[in-house]
């Protein structure tokens, strides 16, 4: 059977081509032109790019290998770094391919210039690109299968004119002509090879489906290593010997300003015909290509919505099965682009549209590389799990370096669109989960560290901001009945705030709380999964973890009995059970910040504490923080809904209409 099986698998060389076919599409025609801009420093850009995407073609490699039903960055970053760093990665990741398939309406257009001159016209340039999105958008919508059909056609006229071009243009190469644009950039070397890693990268993206086809290779744990190793360096060396070459055939200042790069070469080496051939085979390459893209990000927004991460909207499907509404979604958010990005030439839009489509699309790839760290322990040989974080960690180290040398102002939105979507982002999934009407909503109120990077209405909603600690004060407050407290906000790390009737002062807090639980745990448990960690704790014992003070002494000191804890973790060793070590890093975050108030509550003459935050929730604060009140004589007190008091303080703000300035004494 095990013969059989593997008759009808491919071997290492087939395996090779197909990942280097899978690679080799159609977004690398417009590149040429966008590179003459940097000169013929970007052939070591190349040879940078080549080694970064070995790199992550072998880091998604490994993680596919380790959990090989996982798949994509998604996955691997919700694996690794829980459910919110998994949405925002499948957000970005899905808008970076919206985007990415403009790219290649612009170079499919781009090609057929030659054919219709009025499309020189900027305007005319992206009227053609919206119909042609359009179109393909209703062609899946009504017979998605023979769309696929015609992509596999198209795919394969993409490749003529690039391998055609690499092998063939040499004979046609002027070293002077290469030479005399080899820096044009005006700034040193190192900074021109920088300049071109954003555009370079275009051209590998989707290494990351590489692994994928694993299943039909044989012995896939040797041939799909060296089988995407293989892939990446001949598609490299084409994508290498095509730009190099071109860059020797047409003078800079021309194939700058061509839109259309591979048929103006072929156009000067062969003639007319053998241009316009080379021309209509790009085209359709790259509109074949589009065709396919638009289906797939519609699956993909599909996807996601049937898991909760995206709207309702984007997983309606028409009675062929198709997600007709995510389409046309789709199709909209891409003519939007073709509008923002609108230039003078198609070789001008097309680098906009790459450039923010990869700094998009690095984020996640940085995600993925570091998750073999987390996703790899305990799973791989140690050797190759040390192998396995160095390939990561050179993946992680060129995507960054890629990330800040791009275009600084593609890059500024980009990354503010990353800081947006934890907004939305966790907006839209709370009032999605709770059946919330965006017309039920009155008002949004922003608070915290990150409401300073949103300038703009969420959903178009009024939109204010106040202040986290005031937010602390009052949401703490309200309900209790005290007029004196201490509040203690129990979050990543704590904050104290003091409460005297309406003033209201932030006096310190402690770099401790639930980021020092997820870090520890990461560390000691190798877990990140808040759940989890509560979970294994509820079944740990501190007996052989803290040192008490019966284990120092068999009689009680005045004010601390035998069991209270002498020195937190003082009694671990290597042997410690999993569950035992949770139930000490979770009880040393708690008592310290049981003790931190205790001090902040006695300088300030106050007797109550009022606890809140998500740390509330751990099962283990009704055994930690009586014991401080029978010892330090103060109260603490956890309110109904304490997670959401600073949530409830935001919106009393609003309601009572006070503003900062008034009631906001203290300064921190």
């Amino acid at each position: 059977m095990n013969q059989d099986d593997n008759s009808n698998k491919i071997g290492v060389v087939a395996a090779t081509l197909m990942v280097a076919g899978n690679m080799m599409g159609s977004g690398v025609f417009m590149l040429p032109a966008n590179l003459a801009a940097i000169g013929g420093v970007a052939v070591f850009g190349w040879i940078v790019t080549c080694i970064g995407a070995i790199a992550l073609a072998l880091t998604f490699a490994k993680l596919s290998s380790i959990d090989p039903a996982a798949g994509g960055p998604y996955a691997y970053t919700r694996q690794a770094f829980g459910d919110y760093m998994g949405y925002q990665t499948n957000l970005i990741y899905w808008l970076a391919n919206v985007i990415g398939n403009v790219g290649l309406a612009v170079v499919g257009i781009g090609y057929l210039i030659s054919f219709f001159p009025a499309l020189k016209n900027p305007f005319a340039f992206a009227l053609a690109q919206i119909c042609v999105i359009w179109l393909f958008a209703y062609a899946n919508m009504i017979g998605p299968k023979l769309v696929g059909r015609i992509q596999s056609v198209t795919t394969t006229l993409a490749l003529i004119p690039i391998i055609g071009t690499a092998i063939l243009g040499w004979f046609w190469f002027d070293g002077k002509t290469y030479m005399d644009a080899w820096n044009v950039t005006g700034k040193s070397t190192v900074s021109a090879i920088g300049m071109t890693l954003n555009f370079t990268l275009w051209a590998f993206i989707g290494v990351e489906s590489a692994s994928v086809s694993a299943g039909v290779v044989k012995n896939p744990k040797k041939n799909v290593p060296i089988a995407t190793i293989g892939g990446v360096i001949l598609a490299a060396v084409c994508y290498v010997l095509s730009s190099s070459v071109i860059m020797g055939m047409i003078p800079n200042h021309a194939l700058a300003n061509s839109s259309a790069p591979f048929a103006d070469a072929a156009r000067l080496a062969f003639g007319e015909i053998a241009g316009n051939g080379v021309a209509i085979c790009a085209a359709l390459g790259c509109l074949g290509s589009l065709a396919g893209w638009t289906l797939l990000v519609g699956q993909s927004a599909k996807a996601a919505a049937d898991d909760g991460l995206f709207g309702n909207v984007f997983a309606r499907t028409n009675s062929k099965g198709v997600p007709s509404a995510g389409l046309a979604i789709v199709a909209g958010i891409m003519t939007i682009q073709v509008l923002a990005t609108m230039s003078p030439s198609a070789s001008q839009q097309f680098g906009k549209i790459a450039s923010i489509a990869v700094i998009l699309t690095l984020l996640p790839y940085i995600y993925s590389s570091i998750s073999i760290k987390v996703l790899g322990y305990g799973k791989l040989s140690p050797k190759d799990y040390n192998k396995s974080c160095i390939i990561g960690l050179i993946a992680a180290v060129y995507s960054m370096a890629a990330l800040v040398t791009s275009n600084g102002n593609q890059t500024r939105w980009s990354l503010i669109f990353v800081i947006a979507t934890i907004v939305f982002g966790a907006f839209g999934k709370y009032i999605y989960d709770n059946n919330i009407s965006l017309s039920n909503i009155e008002k949004v109120i922003l608070t915290g560290v990150g409401s300073a990077y949103i300038d703009q209405p969420l959903y178009g909603l009024p939109t204010a901001k106040t202040d986290e600690f005031l937010a602390n004060g009052i949401g703490a407050q309200y309900n209790t009945g005290l007029d004196s407290l201490l509040v203690v906000s129990m979050g990543t790390g704590t904050s104290f705030v003091k409460v005297q009737g309406s003033t209201i002062e932030h006096i310190g807090g402690l770099g401790i709380g639930g980021g020092t639980i997820l870090g520890l745990s990461k560390l000691l448990l190798k877990t990140h999964d808040f759940h989890q960690i509560a979970s294994l704790a509820e079944h740990g014992s501190l007996n052989d973890i803290d040192l008490h003070i019966r284990d120092i002494t068999p009689h009680p000191l005045p004010g601390l009995p035998l069991d209270v804890t002498a020195s937190i973790f003082g009694k671990a060793d290597a042997n410690a059970k999993v569950e035992d070590i949770a139930l000490g890093i979770v009880h040393m975050v708690l008592q310290t910040i049981g003790q931190g108030a205790v001090f902040a509550s006695l300088n300030g003459d106050i007797k109550n504490i009022v606890l809140i935050g998500n740390l509330t929730r751990l099962p283990q604060c009704p055994d930690i923080f009586p014991r401080l009140e029978e010892m330090c004589d103060v109260h603490f007190k956890i309110p109904e809904y304490a997670e959401y008091r600073t949530a409830i303080g935001a919106a009393l703000c609003y309601i009572r209409n006070r503003e900062y300035k008034d009631i906001f004494c203290g300064k921190c």
